[in-house]
């Protein structure tokens, strides 16, 4: 029953946020959702209840800063998984001139995966022309749980970082973050990112995180840890290429320092963790009317003991076919092992307006997997011979700000089923002070 006064408590309050304008930009959404399984262990039936909120300053505000986006999530009649409070920024700031400063939780995006901090911001901006500026910044506090409204114990994190922003959302960054662990260094990194927009033909986004120390002093783990690319080339207004390129090094720094603090060995396969790679090539083309068709080619690699699978990827999307307003999408996939068959996993979607309010849609899907759900594990994934999925879903939006979504799924293989419905409702506000 808590879970369920949770969600209905923080769906109340952020209406009576939004209810005026002048607070600036929010959305707030509440989905239910319902599922019942069915294997050879009998019948389950689970639920889960969520709320999300958001809310920002005006876009024009000149003084103060300040923004929430939290979610909350309860599981009426599983006593075993407990009711949870996600909170990814929730705080207010001053901006005096070229100078600003933030406190609360924070959620820094120019660092990526490590720019959550529980403390404190302050930022210099350095303004060279009208569409370019630097950004000078540094932070302190501690490390936020982002998946529970708590703070990892005896951890702190501090750092700064420099960027450069220019006209058509150019962004470079270069930025340093250290992590503390009761007086242990867990992580020492450098961290890149970068947007870069080549006269409206290239676009091409990169990040990169390389550790000055390994995780917790242990090993030789300093050097590259992480690194992505994805470019997108238009040559001409009818097609594009894409090209893709993913690598780095699992590593589960905390529980390496942690060993360490505890006086327990540190396992030299942890040191080295796990390596991920993967690439993918796709050109895009539209070949009359609305058709447009895809083909790409990649290969991933989950583990450094192991060979790269190839992947190979076809379909099209067509929107309102002969002008009846269906849109159709087809998206066939071909894995090829090291050893071992290559297997295919394939889904089919269409979709229509109905008025100007209504979208519906429907899919199947056929793979060799499926995700199943379970009160005290939640997410699993299944391999079987053969697993389908049907589903159907509607969107309503009843006016600019409200809007209702309603799906219904059910997945199979030979000795699983799974049928699941989803509803939701999100309400958006834009205001002005």
């Amino acid at each position: 029953m808590k879970q369920l006064w949770l969600c209905f408590l923080l769906l109340i309050s952020s209406f009576a946020f939004a209810q005026d304008p002048g607070w600036g930009d929010a959305r707030i959404a509440f989905y239910a959702q319902g599922i019942n399984t069915n294997d050879i262990g009998g019948s389950n039936t689970y639920s889960e209840l969520v709320t999300q909120f958001s809310l920002k300053a005006p876009f024009n505000a000149a003084d103060w800063d300040y923004g929430i986006d939290l979610r909350a999530a309860g599981y009426p009649g599983a006593e075993e998984r407990a009711s949870r409070l996600s909170v990814y920024n929730a705080f207010v700031g001053r901006q005096i001139g070229s100078f600003g400063v933030r406190t609360g939780q924070i959620w820094l995006n120019d660092l990526g995966s490590l720019g959550s901090i529980g403390g404190g911001v302050f930022q210099y901006k350095l303004r060279q022309s009208e569409t370019n500026q630097i950004r000078f910044g540094g932070f302190g506090g501690l490390e936020p749980e982002i998946l529970n409204a708590a703070y990892a114990a005896g951890v702190k994190k501090f750092g700064g970082y420099v960027a450069f922003d220019g006209d058509q959302g150019r962004n470079n960054v270069i930025g340093y973050v250290n992590i503390r662990n009761s007086g242990l260094t867990e992580r020492s990194v450098i961290v890149f990112t970068n947007y870069l927009p080549v006269q409206k033909k290239l676009y091409v986004y990169q990040s990169a995180e390389v550790d000055l120390v390994g995780p917790g002093g242990a090993g030789s783990g300093a050097g590259m840890n992480y690194f992505f690319i994805n470019g997108r080339y238009v040559p001409s207004r009818d097609c594009s290429v894409f090209a893709t390129y993913h690598h780095g090094r699992s590593i589960d720094a905390r529980s390496i320092t942690e060993d360490e603090l505890n006086g327990r060995p540190v396992d030299p396969a942890k040191v080295n963790g796990l390596l991920f790679e993967s690439f993918d090539f796709r050109v895009m083309t539209k070949v009359i009317g609305n058709l447009q068709v895809f083909g790409s080619y990649g290969q991933d690699r989950n583990n450094r003991e192991e060979q790269a699978n190839q992947r190979i990827t076809y379909g099209f999307f067509t929107g309102s076919i002969g002008k009846t307003g269906i849109d159709l999408h087809f998206s066939g996939n071909r894995i090829i092992p090291p050893a071992g068959s290559a297997y295919d996993y394939w889904d089919v979607s269409a979709g229509k307006t109905i008025g100007d309010k209504v979208y519906v849609s429907g899919e199947y899907a056929s793979s060799v997997s499926l995700v199943s759900i379970s009160n005290v594990n939640g997410i699993t994934l299944k391999a079987g011979p053969r697993a389908t999925l049907y589903g159907g879903s509607a969107l309503v939006n009843l006016n600019r700000a409200l809007g209702l979504l309603f799906t219904l799924e059910r997945s199979s293989d030979q000795d699983y089923s799974e049928t699941r419905f989803l509803g939701g409702i999100t309400y958006r506000l834009s205001g002005r002070k």
